[in-house]
């Protein structure tokens, strides 16, 4: 309603503009204000809103040029407007008569505006309809997927169960670190699976395990580093009495060698006599001091080579270690990533389980429905059957009743012919007496 006012006053503003010489400022100012308290009274009412916004955005454009074509007039422009007002009217009329087309093709815009709404309508049902197609499709992927995955779980899981119950059946601290073999053979296999999958329902039960599992792997690993920093104190205070008899036995080769090198050569003949001398009295304190030494160095170099065996002894025990090690980890690290899978499998079952609820509820509530109106439609064809019925009754006892009547009737008649027969032959009996008589 506020529209049409605003467009009939419009109107009105351009008949004064074909009678006067100029549009009024103040008739555009209000037209402008009832236009935008139109477009703010619309912008409740969405239909009204995508009627008229188009030509009330068209009637905006048209006003705000018309205001900026008046303000861009300069001082001698407008005063040779007023001395010349014949022909400013022509400019202005021809700005103004814009408006006319716009408010009388109204109709047409807001006709328009709601195929355009149509349409957008349409388009939108279909990619609804587009939406669902890509949705049934996705959940059928879904499930797909969710079958894929709870069976890739539980041959991996049955895999893992018997790996597991052959490494527990081991001792645990031997020194065999080879993986063991799960066994193939098709009845156990298939005793784990079914094992597995009865008990894939029970969650207190898996999380119990896992924990049990994780202590023994915990337990393992505190043992194996307690055995490797064992190792590695043997090592280091080997290291050190290796390096300990390294040194002697430099000291000794270095002792060695000086008093090999401790003959001087260049003697004069007196000196050289007395140095013989000398060499031929401590000849054999030389001899036993150099098989001495020779026994010293066989000694450390025996000794050398035994602390070198040991110390790859207890390099290799320390790679066994760690090698242990590492496979206990990597052994709690598939237990939990088991743990998530076997975690993320109870969540898709209890989502599956509470879609099959809803949908068995839904089709409960369906039935339920469907067996009230059955029984509706029963009751009304019972009640429809027993006044059927009760007519029937009804006209059945009038009947009756006017068969009585007649029956009545014809016993009244009966007896009344009998009357007359039984008078008839008591005449007949008196006149043949009479004949009798005669």
């Amino acid at each position: 309603e506020r529209a049409s006012e605003s467009i009939s006053q419009l109107k009105h503003a351009l008949a004064k503009g074909d009678g006067d010489t100029g549009f009024d400022q103040s008739s555009v100012d209000e037209g402008s204000d009832n236009v935008d308290r139109a477009c703010d009274d619309c912008g409740t009412a969405a239909s009204q809103e995508l009627q008229h916004s188009h030509a009330v955005n068209q009637l905006k454009i048209l006003l705000q040029h018309q205001e900026r074509m008046e303000s861009e007039e300069s001082p001698s422009r407008r005063k040779k407007s007023f001395h010349k007002p014949t022909e400013a009217v022509p400019a202005d009329l021809s700005a103004l008569s814009d408006l006319v087309p716009i408010i009388n093709d109204q109709s047409q815009y807001i006709n328009h505006l709601e195929a355009e709404v149509k349409f957008y309508k349409e388009e939108l049902c279909e990619l609804k309809d587009r939406e669902q197609a890509v949705l049934f499709e996705n959940e059928e992927l879904h499930q797909k997927l969710k079958f894929l995955t709870a069976e890739c779980i539980l041959r991996e899981q049955t895999l893992l169960d018997t790996s597991a119950n052959t490494q527990n059946s081991r001792p645990v601290g031997a020194k065999d670190c080879s993986t063991p073999q799960p066994v193939t053979s098709s009845p156990a296999h298939h005793k784990d699976q079914a094992f597995v999958t009865a008990a894939s329902g029970d969650k207190a039960q898996w999380t119990l395990e896992l924990d049990n599992l994780k202590l023994l792997y915990q337990e393992k690993v505190n043992i194996l580093d307690a055995q490797i920093q064992s190792l590695r104190k043997d090592l280091s205070e080997s290291q050190k009495t290796c390096k300990d008899l390294e040194g002697r036995l430099k000291h000794q080769k270095s002792l060695f060698s000086a008093r090999n090198s401790s003959q001087v050569g260049g003697l004069c003949l007196h000196c050289a006599q007395h140095e013989a001398v000398l060499a031929q009295t401590h000849c054999n304190v030389h001899v036993q001091t150099i098989e001495r030494l020779s026994r010293e160095r066989d000694d450390l170099m025996d000794a050398l080579v035994s602390l070198r065996q040991s110390v790859k002894e207890m390099q290799q025990r320390e790679s066994n270690a760690c090698k242990q090690v590492e496979h206990a980890v990597q052994m709690a690290e598939e237990a939990n990533f088991e743990k998530t899978k076997a975690l993320v499998h109870c969540e898709q079952l209890r989502s599956e389980m509470e879609r099959q609820k809803n949908y068995l509820e839904k089709e409960l509530a369906a039935q339920l429905s469907k067996r009230a109106d059955d029984k509706e439609a029963l009751r009304r064809e019972m009640k429809k059957e027993r006044e059927d019925l009760a007519a029937m009754v009804t006209a059945l006892s009038k009947d009756v009743a006017v068969l009585e009547a007649q029956v009545e009737r014809l016993t009244r008649e009966k007896n009344s012919l009998v009357n007359q027969l039984e008078e008839s032959q008591g005449q007949l009996a008196s006149h043949e007496m009479e004949m009798n008589k005669v």
